[in-house]
């Protein structure tokens, strides 16, 4: 059995044994408020957009100055000369009103409110005024305002949660005293796919609402169903099957029907992302010998290798959704996994992480310039937040939260 395929089917064996075998304890996290917010790690301040904030509520203050330093493109100050001043006001009602000035000379930018917005609290509502003036002041998307879906370990298991950027507001989504992987949004935030072992101890796909916890099944196949993901538009998800006894790519329509099988070889496929267009996707394949990462055409079904020169262990493609030349993946770098970053038009790669522990599965932001990805130190998990351009990284969550892993992003507005 090929190394990669091995890998997969031992991820499930071993996870069926640990269901087994975990104590069942009665304590579960559910809908945390406001986690305490961790120090940021800065690096590559030079070029940042100096800008002071003043707010008429200390909590308000607190969270748009870690949003902004967060960034990267930011820099938020108390002495010296701003290029901006921004000044929030919250109201009993939780509406946010703002007031953008450039300093010199002074002269108003923009201005506006926001009352509490989708996501149930004044927190989002904060969030979007900070994407508003960035989309303002740069070129870039706002993201900080977005959701995000992880994997989160209580009591020995590991189950779906969904928070604000931030983890201001944390909920656990599922409570099956099992093991929940591989959330994946879809581009509208009304579902979430995952891999499931609840039911049969076996992976099965599931579809989730976050809003109301309604659940169904969507791929339940003789063998392993896991790896799902919604296309761009989200009419479409691929997903990885082994009915056929060996691990390959299926496409179906958005609640499972039709599905088309996109490989078939005898090496093992794995990890399917899609590009912008929804007409192309990455996935790992260890045809050559170990994992490499391959592009398919899935219209031609044709296959063409991603030469990626820094290592032979190349796993986790995530596509840019604003650079569609550059894609992300996990590397194996000496004895540790790091974050890398590679240009599939010129075949640049770029390392963008060096931990003494790993850093793994990436997923871009809207922008095109921060994505979010796991750093591994032991046997824990820790989301962080990654600006490539300037190298600095934003723990999401204190150590109080506990492990939290395979992140994905939308932002549903």
């Amino acid at each position: 059995m090929s190394e990669l395929l091995r890998r997969s089917y031992s991820i499930a064996v071993n996870l069926c044994a640990l269901v087994l075998s975990v104590c069942v304890c009665s304590s579960v996290l559910v809908a945390q408020d406001s986690i305490l917010i961790p120090e940021i790690v800065r690096e590559g301040k030079a070029n940042a957009i100096p800008i002071r904030v003043s707010a008429n509520d200390q909590a308000l203050q607190t969270l748009v100055t870690h949003a902004f330093n967060s960034h990267g493109a930011f820099d938020v100050v108390s002495e010296g000369s701003p290029v901006y001043i921004l000044k929030l006001d919250r109201d009993k009602d939780d509406r946010i009103a703002y007031i953008l000035q450039k300093a010199t000379p002074l002269a108003e930018v923009a201005k506006g409110s926001v009352a509490t917005v989708k996501g149930g609290n004044w927190q989002i509502a904060a969030l979007r005024i900070c994407d508003l003036i960035i989309e303002k002041t740069t070129d870039l998307k706002g993201f900080l305002a977005g959701r995000i879906a992880f994997v989160g370990r209580q009591n020995g298991y590991r189950e779906i949660f969904i928070s604000d950027l931030f983890f201001q507001k944390v909920d656990q989504l599922t409570t099956d005293k099992s093991y929940s992987l591989g959330p994946s949004w879809s581009p509208d935030g009304s579902w979430i796919i995952y891999t499931g072992y609840f039911r049969t101890g076996f992976p099965d796909i599931f579809l989730i609402n976050p809003s109301t916890g309604q659940r169904r099944m969507f791929a339940n196949y003789k063998g392993s169903n896991t790896g799902a993901v919604f296309s761009p538009d989200g009419k479409e998800v691929s997903m990885v099957l082994s009915s056929s006894k060996s691990t390959e790519i299926y496409i179906s329509d958005n609640v499972g029907r039709y599905p088309k099988r996109l490989t078939n070889n005898k090496s093992a496929e794995i990890s399917p992302a899609w590009s912008p267009d929804g007409q192309r996707l990455l996935v790992v394949s260890d045809q050559m010998g170990s994992p490499q990462i391959f592009t398919i055409d899935r219209n031609t079904q044709a296959m063409q290798r991603v030469n990626i020169t820094i290592s032979t262990y190349c796993v986790e493609p995530a596509w840019n959704p604003v650079r569609h030349d550059w894609i992300a993946l996990t590397v194996g770098v000496g004895k540790t996994f790091q974050i890398a970053m590679h240009n599939l038009k010129t075949g640049e790669t770029q390392l963008l992480t060096d931990h003494k522990g790993d850093g793994i599965e990436p997923v871009w932001m809207r922008d095109g310039r921060h994505l979010i990805y796991s750093l591994r130190e032991g046997s824990t998990k820790r989301l962080h937040l990654l600006d490539t351009q300037t190298g600095h990284t934003t723990a999401l969550h204190s150590a109080r939260f506990g492990e939290a892993s395979e992140a994905d992003f939308v932002y549903p507005f």
